[in-house]
């Protein structure tokens, strides 16, 4: 490594530092990350309920909890939606699959 290469390095863990213990050591920092966690957790509390409530009318579950929007639930054949709940299903137990049509 050449040396203005080591004292770049040098420069920039000092600079990490410094920053990392004035964050640790001023009280407004400190402050300022804790309230910002919590509003981070009453964002992720918030959606985590929102994601219980039943879904919106522009949504419809094709089977298994799976939602899907409502016009494009209208599109699809039979075979199709049976197929989209089958990789679903897959999906939910951690596994892949590959769906293919004979087109010929």
């Amino acid at each position: 490594m050449a040396l203005t290469e080591s004292n770049s390095v040098c420069t920039r863990m000092c600079s990490l530092l410094t920053f990392l213990t004035a964050f640790l050591f001023d009280d407004h920092c400190f402050c300022t990350w804790i309230r910002r966690s919590s509003v981070l957790q009453e964002f992720l509390a918030k959606q985590a309920e929102d994601e219980e409530d039943e879904p919106g009318e522009d949504m419809v579950d094709l089977g298994d909890k799976f939602l899907i929007f409502r016009e494009l639930a209208e599109k699809l054949y039979p075979h199709q939606k049976e197929g989209v709940l089958w990789m679903w299903r897959l999906h939910q137990q951690n596994k892949g699959g590959i769906l293919a049509d004979d087109m010929g």
